[in-house]
């Protein structure tokens, strides 16, 4: 039995079907929806500008928000403190923290009287991503370039303080327990004494890209930023 069918038994009839119309030797599909368009009339045409005045515009994201609970003065959450390290781009908010819903008062007082809450993210830059204003006439729309987007996502820095001490305290009772066993008067004292082999190919290596760039973060200093809430007028008149 072949595998191979028969050319005369063939479906494909150069290029030819019925639901196609013939264009030479290319099988086009006939458009039976081409008339619809001729029934959207065009309402208005609008012009859109390029607005270029404003620079390092940059747009903040909360994946763990509803848009419909913005942090503002207006939804009692307004931002208590901006800063950025410009170097790393990392950008830092104060918030407050909402003590009425989802909230233990003791592990605030065991974290040191927590009532804010830090959301933290990354300046990364951004060609894609316009902001479009359209004004009161809607006659005009203009477009905003965006330099930058930034999700901002909660922090929990007082539980990684508390892994910190913790890991202090650990440090220091393990020094302690060093000084024990070296200390001179205990030199005819037992000890248990672990060999090891090292080999040449044993070298300390070179912090990688990453940890290098978490290091140099971890050095920067924060640069204060004045915060403008989206109800004030001078948010409004941009």
């Amino acid at each position: 039995m072949s595998l191979f069918v028969p050319e005369e038994e063939n479906n494909v009839n150069h290029g030819r079907h019925k639901d196609h119309k013939d264009v030479g030797n290319v099988g086009v599909v006939e458009n039976r929806y081409e008339d619809d368009d001729d029934d959207d009339e065009v309402l208005s045409e609008i012009p859109i500008y390029l607005n270029d005045r404003l620079k390092n515009l940059a747009l903040l994201q909360y994946p763990n928000r509803s848009s419909k609970r913005p942090f503002s003065k207006s939804h009692n959450t307004p931002i208590l403190e901006s800063r950025i390290k410009k170097e790393s781009g990392i950008l830092e908010l104060d918030v407050p923290m909402n003590t009425a819903h989802f909230f233990d008062s003791q592990k605030a007082i065991k974290w040191g009287e927590l009532n804010t809450q830090t959301l933290s993210g990354v300046c990364k830059k951004n060609s894609i991503y316009y902001v479009g204003v359209l004004n009161k006439d809607k006659d005009k729309i203009t477009l905003t370039p965006i330099d930058t987007t930034v999700q901002m996502r909660p922090q929990l820095k007082h539980i990684d303080a508390e892994i910190l001490e913790q890991r202090a305290l650990k440090a220091n009772a393990n020094r302690s327990n060093s000084d024990y066993f070296n200390d001179p008067k205990r030199k005819n004292d037992v000890k248990v004494v672990q060999m090891s082999v090292k080999s040449t190919m044993d070298v300390n290596p070179s912090l990688g890209g990453a940890l290098q760039a978490y290091k140099k973060a971890e050095d920067e200093q924060y640069d204060q930023m004045n915060w403008n809430d989206i109800d004030e007028n001078v948010c409004k008149n941009l």
